[in-house]
């Protein structure tokens, strides 16, 4: 009896473990499967910025952060996503700040080049 017991609870254990895992789990989106997009030049705190906007066309899946980051010339923007839950969207919004020496903003892990700066 002290076997099946133990048997059953370890097999309830790694099950808890596999369900959180798989809730937690996280990927990154990538451009090309973003739908109805949007790059708009816009102000943002008073300071040129560049809009970007979409939806995830991964159904099962929604918005979990976004983070943008210097490298270089560039800004790269992250999308992470995971699995939909009620309450959540694949829509996302972000304003990329645009400074002196940015350039040029990519896009997932792929760094898909999306905006670049016109020339003077």
């Amino acid at each position: 009896m002290k076997i099946g017991c133990t048997v059953a609870f370890v097999l309830l254990a790694i099950a808890a473990t596999v369900i959180a895992a798989f809730l937690h789990h996280t990927s990154v989106l990538e451009w090309r499967f973003v739908i109805q997009r949007q790059i708009t030049a816009v102000q943002s705190d008073g300071r040129n910025a560049v809009r970007i906007s979409g939806f995830c066309g991964q159904g099962a899946l929604s918005v979990k952060d976004i983070r943008v980051r210097r490298s270089g010339f560039a800004q790269l923007v992250t999308v992470r996503l995971f699995f939909a839950r009620r309450g959540t969207t694949g829509h996302f919004q972000v304003d990329v700040p645009i400074e002196d020496g940015v350039n040029e903003i990519r896009f997932g892990e792929q760094e898909v080049l999306i905006w670049q700066r016109n020339p003077r």
